[in-house]
C-alpha cells in the first residue's frame, strides 16, 4: 500500500501536484491543509481511505480533496492525540455528460449520491446531520454494500449521531446482516466482521450460522476469529470437531 504522509505545517498544495498518481491508496494530512490547487489528486484511481489530522477544525483541504475523487473513499478523523474520532464514509459518484445539440451546450449530469454526500463537508466543518438524512437517498441509489459501511462507520464513531439516525442505521444493518457478513467473509474482511458484531446487533444463534459459513468456505481467518468472539462474549467452548 503506498501512503502519502503531508505534514502538519503544510498549508498549500499546487495545481495537479500528485494528478495521475495511480499508486495512491492512503493519503494523511491535517486540516490546516485549505488551500489545495485544481486538479492536485485528479486521476488517482486508487485511493480508498484519507485520514485528517485535526488541528484547526477546517475543512476545506478534506472538502478540496474529496472533490478530485470520484470513487468510494473512507475518511477518518483524527484527534490531537491521534487517536480516530469519527469515521465517514462517501459514495461513489460519476460525471456523464450529455449533449444538447440544438443549444450547442453539454450538460454535466452526476450519478450516484456521491457528490451530496461531499456537499455535506464545508470550510468550517462536517454537517453530520446532513449526511445521516441522506442515508435514505444512498440506500435508492447505491449499492447495498456501500449502505453498509455508511451505517457501520457511523454507528461505530457516532459523533452528533441523533437518536433517530441511529435506529436507522442499526434496523439497516440488521435487516440485511446475513448478506452483510457473508460478504465480508468471502472478501478476508475479518475486521470489518469483528466490527460489525461488537454492534451487537444480532444473537447467538446468527454468530453460530455464521461460523458454520465460515467453516463450510474454508475461511480459516475468519473462523478463528468467530470462535474467539463467541467465547469472549457467550463464553461457550467448541470441541476442535465442531468446526474442522
Amino acid at each position: 500500500m503506498l501512503e502519502l504522509v503531508l505534514p502538519d505545517s503544510l498549508k498549500k498544495i499546487g495545481a495537479h501536484a500528485f494528478y495521475n498518481c495511480r499508486s495512491l491508496v492512503q493519503v494523511s494530512f491535517s486540516d490546516a491543509l485549505d488551500d489545495i490547487g485544481d486538479g492536485a489528486f485528479k486521476n488517482c484511481e486508487k485511493i480508498k481511505r484519507l485520514i485528517v489530522r485535526r488541528k484547526s477544525g477546517r475543512m476545506r483541504g478534506l472538502k478540496d480533496i474529496l472533490s478530485d475523487l470520484h470513487q468510494e473513499i473512507e475518511v477518518r478523523i483524527a484527534g490531537e492525540n491521534g487517536q480516530e474520532e469519527a469515521r465517514l464514509v462517501f459514495p461513489y459518484y460519476i460525471m456523464n455528460y450529455e449533449e444538447n445539440t440544438p443549444a450547442r451546450i453539454v450538460n454535466q449530469i452526476a450519478e450516484g449520491s456521491g457528490v451530496e454526500y461531499r456537499n455535506c463537508i464545508s470550510s468550517g466543518g462536517i454537517d453530520f446531520l446532513f449526511y445521516d438524512r441522506l442515508f435514505d437517498s444512498n440506500i435508492a441509489v447505491d449499492l447495498k454494500e456501500a449502505s453498509a459501511r455508511i451505517a457501520m462507520a457511523r454507528l461505530l464513531f457516532p459523533v452528533s449521531l441523533t437518536q433517530k439516525a441511529e435506529e436507522q442505521y442499526r434496523e439497516y444493518l440488521l435487516a440485511h446482516a446475513r448478506g452483510i457478513v457473508r460478504q465480508m467473509i468471502d472478501a478476508d474482511r475479518e475486521q470489518d466482521v469483528m466490527d460489525f458484531l461488537n454492534l451487537t446487533l444480532t444473537d447467538h444463534a446468527f454468530l453460530t450460522e455464521t461460523i458454520e459459513y465460515a467453516r463450510a468456505g474454508g475461511h480459516s481467518q475468519a473462523l478463528s476469529a468467530l470462535l474467539n468472539y463467541e467465547r469472549s462474549r457467550f463464553g461457550r467452548q467448541r470441541k476442535s470437531y465442531d468446526f474442522f
